[in-house]
């Protein structure tokens, strides 16, 4: 099946409607990939290319000899020479939204022909005598792993409309039709929004087929099914080269963190900000605090981080951020969890001030105490910078070299 998109009413965000070509039952597959092992290659082809019918075949989807059959069945062509898409600046707002959307998959994108496939192919050309503005194959469970996606007419619209157009068609060659969720790159209308791929209702009004039953398309868990899920290094997708990460894979490892959002591609959100109920959450575990015997704060009756901050109260770590308060969804200061730190493990008196920017502060102590004992070294030379908030990575790092995991 072939996906494209069409233009006809021109208006302010013109609407991108795509066809898409359904392969026949017994056509014949040169590269099966199914289960898929290998890192499924797309080559972004920017700078021209002829492709060919072939007609003494059932079907054919053929990037690395520039054969589809789309060219015949969609173009009614012989052959078509797709024309260069000569934008740099439209060219890296494809490839961003490319590697945006596919991030959570297992593809690798290049702008260079890879020497031997197989490879799927996008074809971003500027090629204006076709109505639509793109067309794939609708490749259920990615059986091909030679598809050649088409997208056109690159010099009548935005970057960022192309983009979404290329993303829509190579969501075609990986089994997605399209849908009724305006933000999802499945539907069939492309702007130049923000999208993503989502679990909708197919559209069947305006889809010829779709590649599994029932009313919903769940995309992100069919891209992993015939794509397979990113690799990454450790417990966490999105901590890889991280000066945090040996810190973060050391507490998950200790029970003391399941990251901040589980699946396959289980995420620990190095740049967040912690919270002072997280934080509590963050050293209960890590000392293992027994339960309180009473309720301490006002304000946390009912929240998640209730019992933690109990438990730190109960063991005097924490005094609450005024009369009765916790403060659970306030942003946690370096100054702050240096005293939480220097408490909940109990740090010997430190020999000598370390810091020039904490004389007089309510932690000056405390920092003092975790520069001793080799947890921090503050922010810069003699800085501590105990005003600043902390990201989950530095906490990680903080409370690693405290439990001495690092």
């Amino acid at each position: 099946m072939v996906g494209c998109l069409d233009l006809d009413a021109l208006v302010e965000t013109p609407p991108l409607t795509d066809d898409y070509v359904i392969p026949p039952d017994d056509a014949e597959v040169a590269e099966r990939q199914q289960p898929l092992d290998d890192t499924q290659v797309i080559y972004v082809n920017f700078d021209g290319v002829t492709v060919a019918d072939c007609p003494d075949e059932t079907y054919c989807s053929d990037a690395p000899n520039n054969r589809s059959s789309i060219i015949d069945s969609f173009f009614g062509e012989e052959s078509i020479t797709w024309e260069p898409y000569n934008q740099p600046s439209g060219r890296q707002v494809v490839m961003d939204e490319l590697h945006d959307a596919f991030a959570p998959y297992d593809v690798q994108f290049t702008t260079d022909r890879p020497s031997s496939g197989p490879y799927t192919m996008l074809v971003v050309a500027s090629n204006s005598e076709f109505d639509g503005l793109g067309v794939a194959p609708l490749d259920c469970d990615n059986r091909w792993a030679t598809n050649i996606a088409f997208v056109y007419r690159a010099d009548e619209f935005a970057p960022s409309q192309i983009a979404n157009a290329a993303v829509h068609e190579l969501g075609h060659s990986f089994g997605l039709a399209h849908v009724v969720h305006e933000h999802d790159y499945m539907y069939h209308l492309a702007d130049d929004q923000q999208n993503q791929f989502t679990s909708s209702d197919y559209d069947i009004e305006n889809a010829a087929d779709q590649c599994t039953d029932g009313a919903v398309q769940d995309a992100p868990q069919m891209l992993l099914d015939n794509l397979g899920p990113s690799p990454f290094d450790g417990h966490f997708a999105d901590d890889d080269g991280s000066v945090h990460e040996p810190a973060i894979d050391a507490l998950y490892e200790e029970g003391i963190t399941d990251g901040c959002n589980e699946g396959v591609r289980p995420k620990f959100c190095p740049d967040d900000l912690v919270t002072r109920g997280q934080m509590a959450a963050f050293l209960t575990r890590a000392l293992d605090l027994p339960a309180a015997t009473q309720n301490y704060f006002n304000d946390t009756d009912g929240a998640w981080f209730e019992d933690y901050a109990n438990r730190m109260a109960e063991a005097e770590i924490t005094e609450g951020c005024e009369a009765g308060k916790y403060c659970g969804n306030d942003d946690i200061t370096r100054g702050q969890m240096a005293v939480f730190l220097a408490r909940g493990f109990d740090l010997g008196s430190a020999s000598q001030s370390y810091f020039d920017d904490t004389d007089g502060a309510y932690y000056e102590d405390a920092a003092d105490r975790l520069a001793e004992a080799e947890i921090t070294h503050g922010c810069s030379d003699r800085t501590y910078c105990g005003q600043d908030p902390v990201t989950r990575g530095q906490m990680a790092s903080f409370l690693a070299r405290a439990l001495g995991l690092i």
